[in-house]
Parts: C-alpha cells; structure tokens; sequence
C-alpha cells in the first residue's frame, strides 16, 4: 500500500506564475480554448529534498506532496476581495501539515503564504475547517495521537482530538493556537477526515462530529457527539442506528456519502438501505432517518425505482426543499441524480448521467439544476467537460482541451462568487510510461459563468470559437490593444458583468488601441465580431 500512495500522491513544487522551477513532469495548466482570469497552483518548493526522520528512506522527490483536501469544510473561503485555502500535504509517512494561504481575487496573486508540518511542530495535524471571525482566519484541526503510525494516517485512520489556529487576515501571521489537554476527561477523540467525518461550528462555542461507523458484517450507523471548541464533551454521544442491512464486505472500497447536515435546518439525514448485490433485489427496502428536531429519531419513507440496476445510493447536497442524491448503477460508469423531497422521500424528478459522480467530487446546483464536470479523452488529449442538467439528462454545455498531451484534468467543485463567476477547483496529473501517475497537481482557478457556458454575453447569435487575436495588457487601467495577426473588420464591444453594453468600437486594422479609462475597476467580457464568428476574453479594469 505504501508504494501505491508513493506513486499516486506526487504534487507540484511550482507556481506557474511567478516562473518557479516545478518537479520532472510538472506543465502549467493551460487550454487550447479556454482562458481564465488566472490560475493559481498550490506548491510548498521548501519540502523538497526533506527526509522523513522515522524512515531516512523516504525523502520528498521535488513534486511538493499538496492535496487538495475534499474534506476541509468548507472547501475555500471568499471575501469580496481574496480566497482563502488550507491544502493538506499527503505522503507515505507524511508531515502532517498544511499550506494556508490568502490569494487576490482579481489577479490570482499569492498576498500571504504561510506552512505548518512536523518540520515546525511535533505532531500532525489535520486542517478540517475554516472560518473568519474577528478579523481572523481561523482553523480547526485534528490534533493527532502520537501512537498512529503513518498507515493508519494513510488510510484515514488517523485519531486526535480538536485544536485550532488562528491566523491574521492581512499578514497570515499566527495569531493562537491551542493545544488539546489529551489527558482530561471527556475529551472527543476525533477520526481524521478521510473517514467519513465532518466537522459543524454550530455557532461561536459549539461543535458538532458526525462520524459514520460501520459493522462490516451487519450494516452501518452515525455517531453525533457535540463539543467546546476546545474539544471537551457538551452532551453524551448519540448513535443513529441504521435497521437495515448494508452489507460492507461486499461493497469493499466504496466509501459513500452516507449522511449530510442540513444547513437550513440542522437535521441531519443519513440513508438506511439494503445493498441488493449481497441480499438480492427481493429485498429491495431503504429509508431515511432524519435526527436533530428536538432531539427526535424520525424515519422517513423512500423507494429507489431500479434496485436490480443498483450499486449504491449517496446523499450528496441538500436544498430547501429536497435531498439531492446519486445512484451509482451497477454498470460502473452511469449514475442518476434523484431530487428526493425532505418531507416525504418522494422521487420528485430523476437524470440521467452517463458517468459517475466521482468520490470527493461534488456537483452544484445552478439556477435549479444540476451541474457537474468530468473528462474524457480523445487521442492523447484529455477534456474537460462541463454538464449541465437538461430535462431528465445530463447534457455536455461546455468541453476545454487541455494544451498538452497525456495529463489529465479533474474538476474537483464549483464555488460561485457574487458576482456570478466561478471559481473551479482542480486536479490534474501526468503519467510515467509504465501509465501510471506520475505527478498530481492542484489548483483553483476563475472563469466567468459564459466561459462555462452558462450564460451568453451577447445577443450576437455567432458561435464564439478561438480567436485570432491578442488582447493586452490584461489587467489595465487605461488602454488595452486587440492586436489581431491578419486585417480585418470587425465590431468590438464591452460587457459589464450583468451582460449590459458598456463601450463599443470599430475596427479594421491589424491593432486597435481601446480607452477604458472611463471604465470603473473591475471585470468586463470583450466580444470581437467578425462577419463569420465572434471571439471573447474576460478583461480586467484596475
């Protein structure tokens, strides 16, 4: 198991943009029909070369092990002008850290970097949530027992009990952290991240666990503790039994989102079902329980469809009004979103998805639908696809090729902004000759919601197509030059992020100087219009 974890969690050391050199196969990101604002790679370049000390064999091999943690809660933080991240190392016998940093909204630029690790301080620690409170960036971590070795870390295994940094905003100097007293009573020993376990601030003084155990021979349950943010037990521990039987040995590997808070709420929801692969489909049963309403065990009714088509049912997101579940078919490669009402587990609408729902991939709803991203592959070159729910299908809205060949590219969540834009968050990795991976990349970056095809800044029904043209300097404050490498006329006009014309202008020369003084700062679409085509790129006014 070591080896394989030595093989798949290889993570950049560089930054595309500020020119730094990166591990073997490391290739900033780019696309061949895709442009975004800017894009930031995660890296730590001062790792390389370090040993482990409990195994001099192990030394960091110039990709900056940095994971991209699908479990820290939430994934990033946004203000009206930065993004904050807490992105955890991953390794064989790791370091037990995490890289937080603040990063420019508009520009992608890195303000404050700060790194913890066994390098700095004696134990790991896990980053599980963030906050801002107080003009501070706060975290809460799990604080780990000395005596996990690193498979059980690995594995997400790993036992602690809660800590918490405390890091100012502007500088990312830290500010406080505690130190769980792991010998007083009544402290909540905590399961690391990586086993089904989620951290709820529930407001200033409380924190709420939600651990999914299993009985692998008789079926599963969820164990709700609340606690001080100091990690001291508030009230006794609750267990939400499932009654029905989800055999575990036969679904082996599978670790399905089998719960999920409701954030309008408070409940808590989890799926009780049987697994027709070991129990048949006569057996077909399954229900919801929903806990936290006075502190009330409820069950409430609901009947999957296609129980002989099964693999296994998930709770990913919550609305309103409905659960937003997946269920994984037994082909392996195709799924169906469900829109499960809350109230009385009635299948209100179901789509169809020709692919999987990924673990540690999260869909988002847009406008009422479901939007998710996944890859493909034709000849050497890896796609990313945008789908966008469209009737009772999941329909391709939106396909960027990446510029290089044999990486693929993973689009890990969505996180819409205030203004409609999107920040995308992303994996992607190289491959050895032997085909197995050989670097894993992370990052976020910031595209507009017409580059995901989402919505049009036009009303030129033109397809929009790559251009040939260079718009520059980009960011700018006063003028910016569409240089294009042939002559030609076309129509240039500028949108506000609402869609409205801002400026327009005429052109029919090999380089047009466009004034945007009078522009407020900020982000605007470009649009080019030719007779044929028309061509976009989002601008930014300092």
């Amino acid at each position: 198991m070591k080896n394989i974890f030595s093989l798949v969690i290889l993570i950049l050391t560089s930054f595309h943009l500020n020119g730094q050199t990166a591990g073997f196969n490391y290739i900033p990101l780019e696309f061949e029909n895709l442009d975004p604002m800017w894009i930031h790679d995660i890296y730590d370049s001062t790792i390389i070369g370090h040993v482990i000390d409990s195994n001099p064999l192990v030394k960091f091999d110039g990709y900056s092990h940095v994971v991209r943690s699908r479990n820290t809660n939430p994934r990033l933080l946004t203000t009206d002008d930065a993004v904050y991240l807490a992105s955890s190392f991953q390794y064989d016998n790791d370091v037990g850290g995490a890289i937080v940093e603040k990063i420019n909204l508009m520009t992608g630029e890195i303000e404050w970097k700060t790194v913890y690790d066994l390098r700095t301080q004696d134990v790991i620690e896990y980053a599980y949530n963030i906050r801002i409170e107080n003009d501070r960036l706060i975290l809460y971590c799990i604080y780990q027992n000395e005596d996990n070795n690193y498979i059980a870390t690995m594995v997400g295994n790993g036992l602690g009990y809660l800590s918490r940094k405390e890091y100012d905003l502007e500088t990312g100097l830290l500010l406080q952290q505690t130190i769980p007293d792991t010998v007083a009573n009544d402290m909540i020993l905590l399961r690391s991240p990586y086993y089904d376990t989620e951290l709820h601030l529930l407001d200033d003084t409380t924190v709420q666990s939600i651990r999914l155990g299993r009985w692998y021979e008789s079926g599963s349950f969820l164990v709700i503790d609340t606690m001080d943010t100091d990690g001291v037990r508030l009230t006794p521990t609750y267990n939400l039994d499932h009654e029905l039987f989800l055999d575990w040995e036969d679904a082996v590997g599978v670790r399905a989102n089998l719960f999920e808070k409701d954030p309008y709420t408070g409940d808590i929801y989890s799926i009780d079902y049987f697994n027709p692969k070991s129990q048949g489909p006569e057996a077909k049963l399954s229900q919801l329980l929903r806990y936290g309403r006075d502190n009330i065990r409820e069950v409430v009714p609901f009947e999957y469809d296609d129980y002989e088509n099964l693999k296994i049912l998930e709770l990913r997101q919550i609305t309103d009004t409905h659960l937003i579940m997946v269920a994984d078919n037994e082909d392996g490669v195709s799924s169906d979103f469900l829109f499960v009402d809350k109230e009385t587990g009635s299948v209100d609408r179901k789509i169809y998805y020709s692919r999987r729902l990924a673990d540690g991939f999260d869909l988002f709803l847009y406008e009422g639908e479901i939007i998710t991203m996944n890859f493909s592959k034709t000849g050497d070159y890896y796609y990313l696809n945008i789908f966008k729910s469209e009737g009772s299908e999941m329909k391709i809205i939106k396909s960027f090729r990446l510029g290089f060949p044999d990486y693929i590219l993973r689009g890990s969540s969505l996180h819409m902004l205030e203004n409609g834009d999107f920040i995308i968050d992303f994996q992607y990795q190289g491959f050895s000759p032997s085909g197995l991976p050989s670097g894993f990349f992370s990052g976020i970056m910031r595209v507009t919601p017409a580059q995901l095809g989402l919505t049009t800044s036009s009303s030129y029904d033109k397809e929009i197509v790559d251009a040939p043209f260079q718009i520059f300097p980009n960011p700018s404050s006063d003028v910016i030059t569409v240089k294009s490498d042939i002559r030609m006329d076309y129509d240039i006009i500028i949108y506000d992020m609402m869609g409205r014309v801002v400026s327009t202008f005429d052109a029919d020369a090999y380089s047009t100087d466009i004034n945007i003084r009078a522009l407020l700062p900020g982000q605007y679409y470009l649009q080019m219009v030719t007779e044929k085509n028309s061509y976009g790129q989002t601008i930014i006014k300092k």
